[in-house]
């Protein structure tokens, strides 16, 4: 149950070719139709394959920008509460489920961040990501996301060339 509602959580494939983009998501009971269920068997060998993979994130912030880093943190905080965060001072910092940190705040002199972000699909954060230009941007990551989002601005600017 979320807000009231009854939820379920289901393993959903996205292409019959794209056995890696296997993702969880969650639908709410009174929106489905035509609902299939799989034996036990076969939905705990997809669990297995719906491994966490993690993407890595630097966010960039300007020098007088601690207003800033304080809203970036509290929507990474918001949307992954397990995040580890480290700044350039070296201060690593994990964030516990209950959304409070186990480590020192860094102070001014360190504001720019990195951000290791456990995530089953990496794919699905992209348009989140994109919300966070011009201060974010991707290290590492599972499946050449950071090639992705390039070719994606690149297309994008080439629409306003001309």
């Amino acid at each position: 149950m979320r807000d009231g509602r009854q939820q379920v959580e289901a393993l959903v494939r996205r292409s019959p070719r794209a056995a890696r983009f296997t993702v969880a998501q969650t639908y709410r009971v009174e929106d489905m139709m035509d609902v299939r269920l799989l034996a036990a068997s076969a939905t705990a060998g997809r669990a297995r394959r719906a491994r966490l993979q993690t993407v890595c994130v630097r966010f960039h912030v300007p020098a007088g920008g601690e207003g800033l880093r304080a809203s970036l943190l509290r929507r990474l905080r918001a949307r992954f509460p397990e995040a580890t965060i480290a700044d350039d001072a070296g201060h690593v910092e994990k964030v516990a489920g209950d959304g409070k940190s186990d480590g020192a705040e860094s102070g001014a002199e360190a504001l720019s961040f990195v951000a290791t972000l456990p995530v089953q699909d990496p794919v699905s954060i992209f348009p989140w990501l994109r919300t966070f230009h011009p201060h974010a941007e991707i290290l590492a990551g599972a499946d050449g996301l950071r090639a992705r989002m390039k070719e994606d601005l690149e297309e994008a600017l080439r629409h306003y060339d001309g």
